[in-house]
């Protein structure tokens, strides 16, 4: 307890000058409609709560994204009620999404809460990866991810009576997020057989300024995981998005090194990956580590 009341109290400080203004425009989409999908059935009794946004005809979604948030960010009214996380207001759920349909506007989007989110701040993805109530992960040759991530989104889908399950996916991590995208790396060997034709679908993948409070595969850099992840997903895009907040924190430097190994491996491997920095010439700040998300642009829609 006393290590989640030091790193509760130093998220709250560094959030303190949060701007309490909305930076998102809810009129640059026309037809928004968002639904929250709630307790959905995953891989076994695993669940998790779902919030479908999407904007105009249902007949023409040319995609489906999912997006893993992160530590901090809800749906608005439980950060409305939080004591401390009202101050961050303009980046709950239901606004983040409305971002993130600005650059997939013909979209299905899918924003997947965690199934634990310790005193309302900490977000704890154990649906995905072995996690400590402070969402720190253990990453494992096999934990179900994949399978669960596939029927998470098959149920979701059936529960909406989308036409939507032949969709091609993109996967999006944000900060804690990205444990979800990193588990899923970690057992891409053990999970090809059951879900192969699934993780066919995947068609990108985007990691958002990653991170979490433990000090081990904040990045991945195991070689031969990266190798089965050039070789078996050969024809997916792959973006890193990263800020000063995570790459170049004194505090934590093996952050900055293991991106750095990271996407260095990647492009050995050959993949079709691209790097983008944010605010390289702006002060470390948490507001810019969250506006990472405003300057996402995903470089395959790109013109």
């Amino acid at each position: 307890m006393k290590l989640y009341r030091v790193l509760l109290f130093a998220l709250c400080k560094v959030l303190s000058n949060r701007a309490s203004t909305n930076p998102h425009n809810m009129s640059a989409l026309e037809n928004v409609r968002s639904l929250r999908l709630n307790s959905i059935y995953g891989n076994g009794d695993r669940r998790n709560d779902i919030l479908c946004c999407h904007s105009g005809d249902v007949d023409r979604f040319d995609s489906l994204v999912v997006f893993f948030p992160g530590d901090v960010q809800d749906y608005r009214e439980a950060m409305e009620s939080h004591l401390e996380n009202r101050k961050f207001l303009p980046w709950n759920l239901e606004d983040v999404g409305l971002t993130l349909l600005g650059q997939f506007p013909t979209s299905l989007l899918f924003v997947v809460k965690a199934s634990q989110v310790t005193g309302g701040t900490f977000a704890c993805y154990r649906n995905f990866v072995t996690s400590n109530h402070l969402g720190i992960p253990q990453f494992t040759d096999y934990y179900g991810s994949w399978k669960h991530l596939e029927v998470l989104i098959a149920n979701a889908i059936d529960q909406l009576g989308f036409p939507a399950s032949h969709l091609p996916i993109t996967l999006i991590g944000f900060s804690k997020g990205c444990v979800v995208l990193n588990q899923l790396v970690y057992e891409l060997s053990e999970s090809w057989k059951e879900c192969s034709a699934f993780i066919d679908k995947v068609k990108a993948i985007c990691w958002l300024d990653g991170g979490h409070a433990g000090q081990n595969s904040t990045w991945l850099t195991d070689t031969s995981r990266l190798k089965i992840l050039a070789h078996k997903m050969s024809n997916c895009k792959f973006q890193v998005d990263v800020s000063p907040y995570q790459v170049r924190d004194r505090s934590r430097p093996w952050i900055g090194r293991q991106e750095n190994e990271f996407v260095q491996q990647m492009m050995a491997a050959g993949v079709d990956i691209r790097v983008f920095m944010h605010f390289e010439n702006e002060k470390r700040s948490i507001e810019n580590h969250f506006r990472v998300i405003d300057q996402f642009r995903p470089f395959w829609l790109t013109k």
